[in-house]
């Protein structure tokens, strides 16, 4: 009986130790997954009918990134990496990664990135000049 409490102290002190270090085992999760996800983006290439390269994931800045994912038993399930990207025709696609399977991927007007991403919008590189009058109406 006299040893409940120093029981209850260890088992407390477990329990602090745990939670504490969950932010540093999410983030840890979180790092593996986005690679992951950032590989298949820098691997994927879509074509257009002629078979052009419209998006060469190598080859695209990041205008905007996101993810999400949820965590159950030390395991993520369901990370998705969400990017908005720019090619170097100023061309704007929507990008979520799918580690397991196929990303869904959407070319979008630059009128629509720019409702998205308001004053973070802008054009590849140094082709501010080009694209100066993209996404106004």
């Amino acid at each position: 009986m006299e040893n409940i409490p120093a029981l209850l102290l260890g088992f407390l002190g477990i329990l602090v130790q745990c939670v504490s270090d969950f932010p540093f085992l999410r983030t840890k999760l979180r790092n593996i997954e986005r690679s992951a996800a950032d590989k298949q983006f820098k691997a994927y290439k879509a074509f257009d009918r002629n078979g052009q390269v419209v998006l060469d994931g190598s080859d695209c800045e990041r205008l905007e990134v996101s993810d999400s994912f949820t965590l159950q038993s030390d395991r993520v399930h369901g990370y998705v990496l969400t990017l908005l990207v720019v090619t170097p025709f100023n061309r704007y696609f929507l990008f979520k990664s799918n580690v397991g399977g196929r990303p869904y991927v959407k070319e979008l007007s630059p009128q629509r990135a720019r409702l998205i991403l308001k004053e973070r919008f802008r054009c590849y590189g140094e082709c501010r000049t080009e694209c100066e009058g993209a996404g106004r109406q």
